[in-house]
C-alpha cells in the first residue's frame, strides 16, 4: 500500500471514496451516474490518482513499474466494492490475464505470480 507524502493521492483515499458509491448499490463502474456530484468527485479523485501513478511509472521507465501500475489501477474499483460478476470477470480474465502474460514475457515471474494470485482472488469472489 502507498503512504501519503506531500500532496500525493494515496490508493486508500481513492478506494474509500469509491466505496461510498459502491455502498449505494452500484456494482459496475459503467452504472455510475456522472451527473451525481459525489460520483463526479470520486471519479475525479480516481482519475487524478491514475494520472499520478502513470507519471510515476513513466518516470521509472521499466516494464515492471508499468505492470505494477496496471495491476494497481485495474483493481481499484474491485477493491472499492464494485462486485458485478461480469465486471470482475473482465478485470480478472482479460486485463489481469494480459498483464500476467506481459510479466511472463518480460521475465518478471514474481510479478506474474502476484498478478495471477490477484486474478484468482477475483475469480473466487465471482464464485461466492
Amino acid at each position: 500500500m502507498r503512504m501519503e507524502t506531500g500532496n500525493q493521492i494515496i490508493r486508500e483515499q481513492v478506494v474509500a471514496e469509491l466505496k461510498k458509491i459502491a455502498d449505494r448499490g452500484v456494482r459496475h463502474p459503467d452504472e455510475l451516474n456522472r451527473l451525481d456530484p459525489d460520483i463526479a468527485q470520486a471519479q475525479e479523485l480516481f482519475f487524478a490518482y491514475a494520472r499520478q501513478e502513470t507519471a510515476k511509472a513513466k518516470e521509472i521507465g521499466t516494464p515492471e513499474a508499468e505492470l505494477e501500475r496496471s495491476l494497481d489501477l485495474s483493481t481499484v474499483e474491485a477493491d472499492s466494492g464494485f462486485t458485478d460478476p461480469e465486471y470482475l470477470d473482465e478485470v480478472a480474465n482479460d486485463w489481469l490475464a494480459q498483464d500476467e502474460q506481459s510479466a511472463l514475457d518480460s521475465g518478471l515471474t514474481a510479478l506474474a505470480s502476484k498478478i495471477k494470485a490477484r486474478a484468482e482472488a477475483l475469480n473466487n469472489q465471482i464464485k461466492s
